[in-house]
């Protein structure tokens, strides 16, 4: 059963929000996944509850749309919950810059509201959020003190995420991603029309 569980579904889920008009062939070698039963399964899957929209142009191809990008975000948020990836919550550093840079030094990758700060300004939410792949940073953390309360996550899902003075953040698209499964999709109001113009 589809539930946006694999690496491949969220690549493509991903895909679709940046490209909301495509075909199944471009977007297999746009992701680098083979295009077979893995890709056409999950594109019928969301056509089946008409998040995707399938259409035949005039040379007999198919072409596939996200009528709601929207729509499509809250019905991920039913499946993924990023308190399900929580590894818990910690005091350390003592400020939000120093802190973040000395996490990011270390591997990890600032997502949902520390993330959304470096797109738009609307959020001002004191305690940080970050991605984390490696073990080790969680041993340091924990033998830490400070001031600043952060909440880490494993990082499962893959993101092109980018550098910004210094900080590793998830890329824009993740960043609304993850705030439409963290509750927080109210957020994102702003970044959206900005993002995708059409």
């Amino acid at each position: 059963m589809t539930e946006f569980k694999t690496k491949e579904e969220t690549m493509q889920l991903r895909y679709m929000l940046e490209n909301p008009a495509f075909t199944q062939r471009q977007m297999a070698r746009d992701i680098n996944v083979n295009h077979g039963a893995r890709i056409s399964n999950f594109v019928r899957w969301l056509e089946s509850y008409k998040y995707v929209k399938k259409t035949i142009d005039e040379k007999g191809k198919a072409i596939y749309e996200v009528p709601s990008r929207q729509a499509l975000l809250t019905f991920y948020g039913r499946y993924r919950d990023m308190q399900d990836d929580k590894i818990g919550t910690y005091t350390i550093g003592p400020d939000p810059k120093f802190t973040m840079k000395h996490l990011s030094e270390n591997g990890a990758i600032m997502c949902l509201t520390s993330a959304l700060g470096f797109y738009d300004n609307y959020s001002r939410d004191p305690e940080l959020h970050a991605y984390v792949e490696d073990p080790s940073l969680i041993d340091e953390v924990e033998s830490s003190e400070g001031e600043i309360k952060v909440h880490m996550y494993w990082y499962k899902h893959p993101d092109d995420s980018r550098t910004e003075d210094s900080i590793h953040i998830t890329s824009p698209t993740r960043t609304i991603m993850d705030l439409y499964c963290n509750n927080m999709s109210y957020l994102a109001e702003r970044l959206i029309p900005r993002l995708w113009h059409k």
